[in-house]
């Protein structure tokens, strides 16, 4: 209150009422990210998305996450208790490839830490059914295979 006294004493400066800040709040919206052309024949692919929000016309560039997009083609996968397990034949257990890899970091810590947005997601030709299995709640439809990306919109519309 002592601020506000002084700025109000300062010759032809008006000021309104102070207020509370109770909060704010984040507006994103979550963006497709598609890599189906990149796909080859190999039959396991590993692929790093980097991305990088450009904001007041070019004038500034914030770093994005970093997304991994796990793609197969020669096993399947099963999801059991919503965990993603890969099978494949000669082993008696299933490989937890995308298990516990999104729960080890929180999605966002503080609005702009973007250390914490790490994720990965996992596909496979063999179960076109399951669609993305990985841990992130955005699903890829019709055999779509690709990632995610959250953008922080001002103004949100």
């Amino acid at each position: 209150m002592r601020d506000y006294r002084l700025v109000g004493e300062t010759p032809r400066v008006e000021i309104a009422a102070p207020i509370a800040n109770i909060g704010y709040i984040l507006p994103f919206k979550t963006f497709s990210i598609f890599i189906d052309r990149y796909l080859s024949d190999a039959p396991a692919q590993l692929y790093r998305v980097r991305s990088s929000w450009v904001a007041n016309n070019g004038a500034s560039v914030y770093p994005g996450g970093q997304t991994y997009v796990y793609y197969t083609r020669a096993h399947r996968f099963v999801l059991r208790n919503g965990v993603a397990r890969e099978v494949v034949p000669w082993r008696s257990r299933r490989l937890g490839v995308c298990e516990g890899f999104n729960t080890s970091f929180p999605r966002f810590v503080e609005p702009f830490l973007l250390k914490s947005q790490l994720s990965l997601q996992c596909f496979s030709e063999q179960t076109p059914e399951a669609d993305n299995v990985s841990s992130d709640t955005h699903a890829f439809r019709g055999n779509r295979v690709g990632t995610t990306a959250n953008a922080f919109s001002f103004p949100y519309s």
